[in-house]
Parts: structure tokens; C-alpha cells; sequence
């Protein structure tokens, strides 16, 4: 009976160069996917810093508007104001209201409609015309809050937009 190490035989220089056929081209391969894999991550993150970029110029340039016709700063209840216009042409903004600074129900919902409206005719100043070009614009009022376990948070409160195929600007829709 023959011990293990002696089953095992060593490769011929024939078996051994067969072999090194085989497993050259398969590690290049190997090594191009690995490449390939490395090219498109860099390609993709280069793509989503642009996008990044091109979103942040768009909310830049709508936010120094619409503060613009604020009096260049927020009003003393908003916590923050954030607004995008979307490739689609729509416009989106959010409002967010510092915890307690809503006296009166009725105040989110009445600034929304003033925000539409003024995104309207500042679209309509730049020669644009949301109608024919359906360009959508929503705005939402959410507040910073306690939730029922006492954590704060953000609780939506109200959404306002303009429907562009009806031309005109939505009822508030309660979110609460």
C-alpha cells in the first residue's frame, strides 16, 4: 500500500505548461474586470458629484431668489427654507417651522399659497409660462416637533401646489 505522499505525484513539465494555458488568460481577465470594475466606480462618483453639483446651482439660485423676495432673510418662525427645481422643470420647496413658532392653524397654509404664487410670477418674470410648459411647483410646510415618545422631529403639515394642466393652485392638503 502506498503511503499519501507517495500517491501524490508531482506534475510533469507538460501537465504544469497545460495548466499556465489555462490560468494566464483567466487571471488577465480577472485582472481587466477588476480594472473595468475600478473605472466605472470612478466614473459613477465623478457623475454623482456633477449631479450633486448641477442640483446644488439649481437650489442655490431658486433659494437666493425666493430669499430675495423675502427681504433676503426668513421669517422669524421658519427654521429653514429649502428649494429645487427639477430637470423636469418642476419646482419643489420645503418650509420648516421652528418648534412652537405656529400661533395661528392657518398660518403654514397661508404662507404656502404665497410661496406658490410668488414661484409663479417669478417664473412668469423670467418669460416662462407654467402652463404650456407644465412646469408643477410644490411647496410643503412641515414643523420641527415632539412626537409621542417625546423625540423630536419633523411632522408634515400642510402641502400646497399648482396644477399646471388645470392652471391653477390647489386647495392645502392637510398632512397631519
Amino acid at each position: 500500500m502506498k503511503t499519501q505522499s507517495e500517491q501524490m505525484q508531482t506534475p510533469t513539465l507538460k501537465e504544469f505548461s497545460i495548466g499556465m494555458i489555462f490560468f494566464i488568460p483567466f487571471m488577465f481577465f480577472v485582472f481587466s474586470m477588476v480594472d473595468d470594475i475600478k473605472k466605472d466606480n470612478i466614473i459613477r462618483a465623478q457623475a454623482e458629484k456633477l449631479e450633486e453639483a448641477q442640483q446644488i446651482k439649481a437650489r442655490s439660485a431658486l433659494q437666493d431668489t425666493l430669499l430675495k423676495n423675502l427681504g433676503g432673510k426668513l421669517p422669524k418662525a421658519w427654521k429653514s427654507l429649502e428649494a429645487l427645481e427639477n430637470d423636469a422643470g418642476g419646482v419643489s420647496v420645503t418650509i420648516t417651522y421652528h418648534q412652537g413658532a405656529i400661533k395661528k392653524p392657518l398660518t403654514p397654509a397661508m404662507e404656502s399659497v404665497v410661496m406658490v404664487k410668488t414661484i409663479l410670477k417669478e417664473l412668469i418674470k423670467q418669460g416662462r409660462n407654467p402652463a404650456k410648459e407644465l412646469i408643477s411647483v410644490h411647496v410643503h410646510a412641515q414643523v420641527i416637533a415632539s412626537g409621542e415618545t417625546g423625540t423630536i422631529g419633523v411632522r408634515p403639515l400642510v402641502r400646497v401646489g399648482y396644477n399646471p394642466y388645470a392652471d391653477r393652485i390647489e386647495d392645502p392638503i392637510w398632512e397631519d
